[in-house]
């Protein structure tokens, strides 16, 4: 069986807070993972907890993906997109373009699209994009 989890939960593992919530989401990864059972992320979830973990939490772009990485890199939980690919990159938390807009151009070119259009002057670092 596969457990696709919410924004919500990767918030309180990453956080650890609301205690109590945080250790009963890490206690049901542990059960499942002892079910041989899979704890899947979605690219979206990745790009909203790395925003909420920015802009709410006031956490440094540099400390969101490092925290972010660490958690897909701990094998617990895997991501069924490109997220993790992404996070695997040297110096992403300096370079433009960020994560989110990475996320979205290797998401496309992934679904046969031929270019990623954007306006946003970093674009043109990556392949595939055409920067209006």
């Amino acid at each position: 069986m596969t457990f696709g989890l919410d924004t919500d939960c990767v918030l309180r593992i990453l956080l650890g807070t609301p205690e109590i919530q945080a250790e009963k989401i890490l206690e049901f990864i542990r059960k499942t993972r002892e079910d041989s059972d899979k704890i899947v992320i979605s690219d979206l979830v990745v790009a909203e907890t790395y925003f909420a973990l920015r802009h709410h939490y006031k956490i440094s772009q540099k400390e969101a993906i490092l925290r972010i990485r660490q958690m897909l890199d701990s094998g617990l939980i895997s991501c069924v997109g490109v997220a993790h690919e992404i996070l695997a990159q040297a110096k992403l938390d300096s370079a433009g373009p960020g994560l989110i807009d990475r996320l979205i151009h290797l998401d496309y070119l992934r679904r046969d699209a031929d270019h990623w259009v954007t306006s946003g002057k970093a674009g043109k670092r990556l392949p595939h994009a055409r920067v209006l």
